[in-house]
């Protein structure tokens, strides 16, 4: 256990206002997960609008659960709550610095996150170094990642009332879950498996982001972007009508075509193998996972092996293929309130793959009550393509990171407050470049800010 106390001076903050601090947040590229083309630095418009990280003080703890990496962040004005991290694909447990943990450590909650215990290691065996495919090390597995975040959990919960119980934090600590794609899986599976088998109840609500839907014989993230690997050359740079049909057959929404070129470079034959890899580890023609993201000497993505699913068929393969998914799929038996928010213009996260289907499955487990929906119109999966000027120039698109902080608001009311948010909806873009939209009155709005 590393224990460091931030106690201000020389600019030593708990939040990414400390330099320090930021720079481990933006590691790995994690700045593209904020919306940060998305604003005017001088006039404080958009994201700088939004990003007031705070003088806070307190102390952070770096450990090792499970055999993953975590963080736990703890206020001096702790107000006796916690909030645990889904984190994105394969990142660090620092991925989601900007986007929950300065938001909530200055609204005085202590903050946790984990690599999803899927650490890589470098030449040297550092433990805190990351593999870009922490799925190929051995005895990773999605499996695991939600072991890991309710073990993350477990052991801030008790970290906390050991060091903190007070009058007020007598038994039990609070705890929220605020999830990102892969990471809003796992929220999902938290929140639907809390309490059973005769484990204690943990969490009292969630909100998750983009969540990724595994389900072993439905649609899923391996059936979807095997079709779109299918059709993806001829679609985009053969001109093919038929493929660009397939491509929304496989869940593509119409509207989102200026994105594609960017997800064929970086994204759908990289995800697709990595998961298509660990669930189907016997398929035929599998790659050693470098080659994943190959490019040429223009710096082009290697379209060289995209054959290899020309054949390819999750139906088709064997039923344990199936099995290894289901023993990881959702279920929708929410046991807290669960609020979804998802990207109408998401190309990688399929929303009629995995958030309506997702919606469909709360209501036939019976759950509905607990559950809202909100997809937002122009959203897309990763927030740093908004505006980004080789991607977005015509600036359509618009960012998901305000909706989630209305979100966490609506559900912190819910719980505490049993104030209901409003019923699922579809949200649509405000007319104003720096406004959002607010998901209750429906009015145009600044986005709220880090500042508590």
């Amino acid at each position: 256990m590393n224990v460091q106390i931030f106690d201000g001076k020389n600019e030593n903050w708990l939040t990414t206002k400390n330099p320090a601090q930021l720079a481990a947040a933006m590691v790995d590229g994690n700045i593209g997960l904020a919306p940060v083309s998305w604003g005017n630095e001088q006039e404080k418009t958009g994201w700088y609008h939004m990003y007031q990280p705070q003088e806070i003080t307190g102390i952070q703890i770096r450990d090792r659960v499970e055999d993953g990496n975590i963080v736990l962040r703890i206020p001096d004005n702790w107000n006796g709550k916690l909030v645990a991290a889904g984190i994105p694909a394969t990142r660090g447990e620092t991925s989601t610095d900007l986007l929950f943990s300065d938001y909530v450590l200055a609204k005085g909650y202590a903050f946790v996150a984990s690599d999803k215990g899927t650490p890589g290691k470098d030449k040297e065996g550092d433990p805190f170094a990351k593999a870009k495919n922490a799925l190929s090390i051995e005895g990773a597995s999605l499996a695991k990642w939600n072991r890991q975040f309710r073990a993350t959990v477990c052991y801030a919960q008790e970290y906390l009332l050991t060091h903190y119980k007070t009058v007020q934090v007598a038994s039990e600590i609070p705890t929220y879950g605020m999830g990102i794609s892969n990471g809003g899986y796992v929220i999902r599976y938290a929140i639907e498996n809390d309490g059973k088998n005769g484990e204690p109840r943990l969490f009292n609500g969630a909100v998750e982001w983009e969540g990724v839907l595994w389900r072993a014989e439905d649609p899923n993230l391996i059936t979807s972007l095997t079709k779109v690997i299918q059709s993806a050359k001829a679609a985009l740079y053969d001109g093919n009508s038929e493929a660009v049909h397939s491509l929304y057959e496989a869940g593509l929404p119409k509207g989102t075509e200026f994105l594609w070129p960017y997800h064929d470079q970086y994204y759908w034959f990289l995800t697709l193998n990595i998961y298509r890899d660990h669930f189907d580890f016997q398929a035929p023609k599998r790659l050693q996972w470098p080659e994943y993201l190959a490019l040429n000497e223009q710096g082009i993505r290697d379209r060289s092996h995209d054959y290899i699913f020309e054949k390819y068929s999750y139906a088709k393969r064997p039923q344990k293929v199936k099995d290894k998914v289901k023993e990881i799929e959702n279920t929708g038996e929410l046991t807290a309130p669960l609020i979804s928010v998802t990207a109408a213009y998401d190309a990688l996260i399929f929303p009629s793959v995995h958030a309506y289907p997702y919606e469909q499955l709360v209501k036939k487990a019976g759950k509905a009550k607990l559950h809202r929906h909100y997809v937002i119109e122009n959203g897309n999966h990763i927030d740093g393509l908004v505006w980004n000027e080789n991607v977005d120039p015509n600036r359509k698109l618009q960012p998901m990171l305000p909706y989630v902080y209305q979100a966490f608001e609506l559900l912190i009311k819910w719980v505490e407050d049993t104030v209901n948010p409003p019923e699922s909806h579809f949200v649509h873009a405000p007319t104003e470049p720096y406004k959002i939209t607010n998901l209750k009155t429906k009015q145009h709005m600044n986005p709220l800010t880090t500042q508590g």
